[in-house]
């Protein structure tokens, strides 16, 4: 599974000589996953929330299985939450949009 981590006293600071970052918010609340399986259901992602400002640099770290490809996919606009939402800027990703971009580790279009 993956799980999130919280780090607490962290702040966000604006340093007003650099340039403003480019990019959209992104908000992810209560985002989950579950698949069908032969023995029963796979909970792929529990519920996960997360804000992730424009320009902001974020990295998804975890065991192999653990969510993270799902979250990513979902987030593209790939997948369907099983539950939750996905903002991006503001609204609602229910498809893939010109706003997000996922990239494969390979480039390779068939095995």
């Amino acid at each position: 599974m993956f799980h999130q981590l919280t780090l607490g006293g962290v702040q966000r600071t604006a340093n007003n000589d650099q340039p403003t970052p480019g990019g959209i918010p992104l908000k992810i609340e209560g985002v989950s996953k579950i698949f069908p399986g032969r023995a029963g259901a796979i909970e792929a992602l529990r519920p996960v929330d997360v804000d992730v400002a424009p320009g902001e640099f974020v990295c998804l770290l975890g065991p192999s299985g653990c969510g993270k490809s799902t979250l990513l996919g979902i987030i593209a606009g790939l997948e369907s939450p099983g539950g939750g939402s996905i903002l991006a800027d503001g609204r609602i990703v229910r498809g893939p949009g010109t706003d997000r971009v996922l990239l494969f580790q390979e480039a390779a279009l068939f095995p």
